[in-house]
């Protein structure tokens, strides 16, 4: 599958439904996704913290957080490119 711009992609998508934002590391792959109005992206943290995991633990996921500034970026963009 190619590799499009967001701004070449946006037309190709349809109006609703969650997208996924990939940090590709090294090491490990960060992953996140968004709600289905592609508004918000959202790591694995919340739910580390409700589940009670201790920041040391929490740490390791940094490529979630990573990956979703990347998503919150894009949808942001979207956003934009619709108005």
């Amino acid at each position: 599958m190619p590799v499009l711009a967001l701004t070449e992609a946006a037309p190709l998508l349809s109006a609703r439904g969650a997208l996924i934002g990939l940090d590709l590391g090294t090491k490990t792959i960060g992953v996140a996704t968004s709600d289905p109005d592609r508004r918000l992206a959202t790591a694995v943290e919340r739910e580390l913290i409700a589940a009670d995991v201790s920041r040391g633990k929490r740490k390791a996921v940094v490529d979630q957080h990573a990956a979703v500034f990347i998503l919150q970026g894009a949808l942001d963009r979207l956003a934009r490119i619709a108005e």
